[in-house]
């Protein structure tokens, strides 16, 4: 039977290998930061004293695009909805620009 962390931690280490073989850059977003959407945007998770746990981490990662034509994250989005059998409060994601 296959062990689940192990099998993550080879996806996770064969995705990155992958991805820099193709030039990608992996890159970091802050997970905590300050937020105000404003009206008609959608609510992110509430931590407290103001700031939020990110909802997504696309947009903050195509900055670094003017930094370097590829890159890419892997990492935990926090979802503003309640958990439910199909959708869980926290996931990993893949984002990458070219």
């Amino acid at each position: 039977m296959l062990n689940p962390v192990v099998m993550k931690s080879d996806l996770l280490f064969t995705l990155r290998d992958t991805l820099r073989a193709e030039a990608f850059a992996e890159v970091t977003t802050p997970t905590m930061r300050r937020a105000d959407l404003g009206l008609g945007r959608r609510l992110p998770v509430d931590h407290d004293g103001g700031r939020f746990l990110r909802a997504m981490i696309g947009p903050a990662l195509r900055v670094n695009l003017e930094h370097h034509p590829r890159v890419f994250e892997i990492g935990a989005c926090f979802r503003p909805e309640k958990p439910d059998e199909l959708h869980a409060p926290e996931f990993q994601m893949l984002d990458l620009y070219a």
